[in-house]
């Protein structure tokens, strides 16, 4: 009896470590499994992501594609936009916006000539200055308007020496805001009628200054040569 009673107290020691050992075994494979649960959430998250990455890539492909298309046309037709957009700058300074819409539309239909009906949204501001550079001019103080624009436009672009009207001042103070935050010019300012003109004058041209000059009523002779481009 006695060595049943071991023979059953061994087998039962034997259940006890098999329970134990199943016990332990099942913790582990529930915490693999919930592992795994885990890991299956992240990768189908990841998954979830990249199929929305890759619709906007598939979206934005359009549009690159739609806009390399542009860029090839406008490519194609870069140098009558720019015989226009010269043409604007020197020759419609002194007119007013009817004049100038007038004559850009007239010039663009005879540069483009069939192209004129798919570019008719085309527009001389926008390709000379970009959206950044109109920002900048107002943060200077340009009146937010398109004539003002257009002016800040010509005045920055032409070859030839302009003549501002500019009752306000709004306009010669963007200059020289302007002069001296984005292009760091060194420039001077002085009235036509102050004692100083004369050597101000002789000085800039000999340094290379900026010379812009206030309050003219008529040309003074001495800028004949300088406008004519004489020195």
């Amino acid at each position: 009896a006695q060595t049943e009673m071991d023979t059953v107290e061994q087998e039962l020691t034997a259940l006890h470590q098999q329970v134990t050992d199943l016990k332990l075994n099942f913790t582990k494979i529930t915490s693999e499994a919930e592992a795994l649960k885990i890991s299956l959430k992240q990768v189908e998250g990841t998954l979830n992501r990249a199929q929305t990455l890759f619709q906007k890539l598939s979206e934005e492909k359009l549009r690159w594609d739609e806009q390399v298309k542009n860029i090839e046309n406008g490519a194609v037709l870069l140098p009558k936009y720019c015989l226009i957009a010269a043409n604007f700058v020197t020759y419609l300074g002194g007119y007013p916006e009817n004049v100038r819409a007038k004559c850009l539309q007239k010039w663009t239909d005879i540069v483009l000539g069939t192209d004129a009906d798919t570019h008719q949204h085309w527009n001389v501001l926008r390709f000379m200055q970009n959206e950044s550079d109109l920002l900048q001019w107002k943060a200077q103080g340009l009146p937010d308007d398109v004539l003002s624009y257009e002016n800040g436009m010509i005045l920055l672009n032409t070859t030839l020496y302009p003549l501002i009207v500019d009752p306000n001042g709004d306009a010669t103070q963007w200059l020289c805001n302007h002069l001296n935050n984005s292009m760091q010019i060194a420039y001077e300012i002085i009235q036509e009628s102050d004692a100083r003109f004369l050597k101000q004058l002789q000085l800039s041209v000999r340094f290379g200054k900026t010379l812009i000059v206030t309050d003219i009523d008529g040309l003074n002779p001495c800028l004949y040569p300088l406008l004519r481009r004489d020195m």
